[in-house]
């Protein structure tokens, strides 16, 4: 989460378009928020064609923009699809803008194919990984019921031995809490350089989190101290995205600038695979939640992305949204550190958009903040020696 400009102001940017090939997905991951992963639907090249041209010439794509093939399997679908998905996106006149390619994968469909396409197209992947196996495989399991550890991981070092280098998102649940020194030591012996920490959320088709009570965020904060008694980013641990994110606002604080990617419209616009278009949080695209209904604004074959501001529906879903974030700002020490939370969490959580706390930001944000804070303050040495830090 990096600071950008707040909501309405005219230099919103659209800094990411989430793209969903297909809601199909080849494992069965028990926390899993999508609620049509079975579904073997593609997106066609004429929708792609659309969402291309109506990106490259929106007044709200400008510098940087990443292209992220997310929500669902997206390596289900062959490599001449993507080859001729990166190509249409790439012949567009982007006017200076610098584009770039993300996939998000559970890398057990990897093979020297798919590494040759990501160097030629300089993809940057991640791979969703929840740690060593008897981790991973609680929850990560295909559609017969088994792990996909052993698979996950072939994926992963033919990716790094294209110089690849995959970052991981791995999810935490309560089977993970009292193992936070086996879980950081496993990314560390597998060469990965960056982690980022997605506690598991009660979201979209998974109602209930394992780690939403109060005993668990102690465990969770138990769990962060762990991995920070290891190090990050030095002695060959790798770096934590969460901790990355913290130094930067830390240092670099500007009031009413900090912003949550998810509550500002535009910055992170999510198509379907049917040219449907929503923004604020990726996950609202597969959501529903009264009175609002679903939260798509539009469709690329009828509507234009720069207009979809416009419509009675999103205007009363942004006022919502909005009214959420002045909630937080009010009542929150840890504002700056999160820029008004994430609107999938609130309405999945609480019901309405209009709340200043969730379990969601609870996790994420305050214990990982505070955990970050007492972790750089001077502690004493055993033996009353000088001060030192972690």
């Amino acid at each position: 989460m990096a600071p950008i400009m707040t909501a309405g102001h005219p230099s919103v940017q659209t800094q990411l378009a989430v793209v969903q090939a297909t809601p199909f997905c080849n494992i069965r991951c028990r926390y899993c928020y999508l609620p049509d992963r079975g579904s073997t639907e593609v997106i066609s090249m004429a929708t792609l064609e659309r969402i291309a041209d109506q990106l490259s010439k929106s007044r709200h794509v400008r510098d940087t923009l990443t292209v992220v093939w997310h929500a669902g399997e997206p390596l289900r679908l062959p490599i001449q699809f993507y080859r001729e998905a990166f190509d249409l996106f790439r012949n567009r006149d982007w006017g200076g803008v610098d584009l770039s390619f993300s996939m998000q994968t559970n890398a057990m469909m990897i093979n020297q194919q798919w590494c040759d396409l990501f160097s030629e197209y300089k993809v940057n992947v991640g791979v969703s990984l929840d740690g060593p196996a008897e981790l991973h495989d609680q929850n990560r399991v295909d559609r017969a019921g088994r792990g996909t550890f052993d698979r996950v991981m072939r994926g992963v070092r033919l990716l790094q031995d294209s110089g690849l280098n995959p970052s991981v998102i791995a999810v935490v649940t309560k089977g993970s809490l009292t193992h936070g020194r086996e879980f950081w030591q496993f990314f560390a012996d597998a060469g990965i350089s960056v982690v980022g920490l997605n506690p598991e959320e009660a979201e979209g088709a998974h109602e209930c989190s394992s780690i939403h009570d109060d005993d668990s965020e102690h465990g969770f904060r138990a769990f962060v101290d762990e991995i920070l008694t290891l190090g990050i980013g030095q002695r060959g641990y790798p770096r934590l995205r969460e901790y990355d994110n913290f130094r930067q606002l830390a240092s670099s604080f500007r009031t009413n600038e900090v912003r949550c990617h998810d509550n500002v419209p535009m910055a992170i616009l999510s198509f379907d695979h049917r040219g449907n278009i929503s923004t604020f949080s990726p996950e609202l695209l597969t959501a529903r939640h009264e009175p609002f209904g679903d939260f798509l604004f539009g469709n690329v074959h009828d509507d234009e992305i720069d207009t979809i501001v416009e419509s009675p529906k999103f205007t009363a879903v942004n006022k919502a949204v909005q009214s959420g974030v002045a909630k937080c700002q009010s009542e929150c020490g840890y504002f700056d550190f999160c820029g008004g939370g994430s609107p999938s969490n609130k309405i999945a959580e609480a019901g309405t958009f209009d709340v200043a706390e969730t379990r969601s930001c609870r996790l994420r944000i305050k214990v990982m903040v505070s955990a970050f804070v007492d972790s750089a303050r001077p502690r004493k040495e055993s033996r009353g020696g000088r001060s030192h830090d972690n």
